[in-house]
């Protein structure tokens, strides 16, 4: 980002907030007190690597769905407390993916993630019982996807058809799977 009297900003990877504080900080040498606001007009596609008990592993990219707010880190692990429900969800990789195999442990997804400079950067790693979606309908479980996201769906130790029964019934799979 270039401004003229303030010059360029590296921005990449700051979250709004950071983002913020930033421009608050190199605007105060020239204004008092500024309170700069950021606002999003569009949110650009994700890119989301998925791996493992999926039909079809790999890249993909999912756009947001015009959603105007961000949501909430919840510092415990990366779920996200949803303000919104225009940005793809872990619902929506998967069956992008084309749904999961019979050897899906739904119990135990795990979502790999870049944590925000502001909270020292790196990777954070969670584990989703996926299962509680489906069976419980706990949208908690359904977390908000994020460009850079890898998932990986780990494989269960015998084949879990009820699974597969739940899965077509909540439209996460096709109703036909190729064999």
């Amino acid at each position: 980002m270039f401004l003229p009297r303030v010059g360029k900003i590296y921005v990449e990877g700051l979250t709004r907030k950071e983002l913020k504080d930033l421009l608050d900080q190199k605007f105060s040498e020239f204004i008092n007190d500024p309170d700069i606001q950021i606002e999003m007009n569009t949110y650009r596609p994700v890119s989301v690597y998925i791996d493992g008990e999926v039909e079809n592993t790999g890249l993909y990219i999912l756009s947001g769905f015009g959603a105007k707010e961000d949501n909430e880190f919840d510092e415990r692990d990366i779920r996200f407390q949803e303000k919104n429900l225009g940005f793809p969800k872990l619902y929506d990789i998967i069956r992008k993916s084309g749904g999961i195999t019979i050897y899906s442990d739904l119990s135990n997804i795990e979502v790999i993630r870049e944590n925000p400079l502001s909270n020292g950067g790196g990777k954070i790693k969670t584990i989703i019982n996926f299962l509680d979606v489906i069976d419980k309908n706990d949208k908690s479980q359904n977390i908000r996807i994020l460009d850079g996201d890898r998932i990986f769906i780990k494989k269960s130790n015998q084949g879990i058809t009820s699974q597969i029964k739940k899965a077509i019934s909540s439209n996460l799979n096709p109703k036909f799977i190729n064999i």
